[in-house]
């Protein structure tokens, strides 16, 4: 089995979504969005990441979704890959 790096194109969609209520970290906003994003490259690879830039309740299964990088508060350089909803939405 050949394993290693692919670029892909950060687009995918939305295979499963969940609204998180409850704090469990101070500071984080409520409510968040966790979701398992398919990416568009392979049928059947997901991503478990946030949805953002829009309303819990605009968030649906089959929903088209493009990458966006946030930086970690305090961690230097790290930026972690989140999903929003692409134009059109």
């Amino acid at each position: 089995m050949d394993i290693g790096h692919q670029p892909v194109s950060g687009r995918g969609t939305v295979h499963s979504v969940t609204s998180v209520h409850h704090g469990f970290v101070a500071g984080v906003d409520l409510p968040y969005l966790v979701a398992l994003i398919e990416l568009d490259e392979q049928p059947g690879l997901r991503l478990l990441t946030n949805v953002v830039e829009c309303a819990p309740e605009q968030v649906h299964i089959g929903m088209r979704v493009s990458v966006v990088f946030e930086p970690v508060e305090g961690a230097d350089g790290v930026s972690l890959p989140r999903f929003r909803p692409e134009d059109g939405r």
